[in-house]
C-alpha cells in the first residue's frame, strides 16, 4: 500500500509538471524555446545539408523558404513521449525509488528523442518536395507529423516494454 502512495504522489507531481510545462510551452515565443530550436535546426542541417541563419522568429532557411519556429519546435510531443514513457515506468517500477530514478533518463531521453523524431519529420516533407518538384503533396506536414510521431511514439513504447518486462525462460 506505501508503494501505492508513493508512486500516486511523484504521478501527481509529475504531471502537475507536465501541465506547468504545457502552460509555459503555450505562451512561449521563439526565443524562450531555443532550447528546442537550436538543435532542432543543427539536426535538420545534418539530414539536409541545407544551413539555416538564426533571426528573431526563429531559424530561417532561405533557398527554401523555410522557417523552424515555435510552432514545429516539438514540445507537444516532447510532452506526450515523456508523459508515456513515465506512465509505462509507473506501471512496471516495483519501488518509488525505481520511478524516481526512471526520472533520471526520462526526461533528457526523451528531449533527445522528441528532436530526433520532429528533425526527421521536418526533413521529410524538404525531401518529398525536392524530390517531387511541382507534384503536391498529398499529406501536409501537420498530417505527415501525426503519422511519424504515432509511429516513433509506438516504436518506443514497445522498445521501452522490451528493455523493462522481465523475461523468464520457459524452461526455468
Amino acid at each position: 500500500m506505501k508503494t501505492k502512495a508513493i508512486h500516486l504522489f511523484i504521478a501527481v507531481l509529475f504531471g502537475l509538471g507536465v501541465v506547468l510545462l504545457r502552460q509555459f510551452y503555450s505562451q512561449a515565443d521563439s526565443a524562450d524555446l531555443d532550447f528546442m530550436l537550436y538543435p532542432l535546426q543543427l539536426l535538420v542541417s545534418v539530414f539536409t545539408g541545407l544551413h539555416f541563419v538564426a533571426m528573431s522568429e526563429g531559424y530561417f532557411h532561405a533557398g527554401e523558404d523555410l522557417l523552424i519556429n515555435a510552432s514545429c519546435a516539438g514540445a507537444n510531443f516532447w510532452l506526450i513521449c515523456m508523459s508515456s514513457w513515465f506512465g509505462w515506468m509507473l506501471l512496471s517500477a516495483n519501488s518509488g525509488r525505481t520511478l524516481l530514478l526512471s526520472l533520471l533518463w526520462i526526461l533528457p531521453v526523451s528531449w533527445a528523442f522528441a528532436l530526433l523524431v520532429n528533425a526527421s519529420r521536418i526533413a521529410l516533407v524538404i525531401r518529398l518536395e525536392a524530390a517531387l518538384p511541382g507534384v503536391a503533396i498529398p499529406l501536409n506536414h501537420f498530417e505527415l507529423g501525426a503519422v511519424v510521431y504515432i509511429s516513433y511514439l509506438l516504436a518506443s513504447m514497445l522498445l521501452l516494454r522490451k528493455l523493462t518486462t522481465q523475461n523468464t525462460p520457459s524452461y526455468v
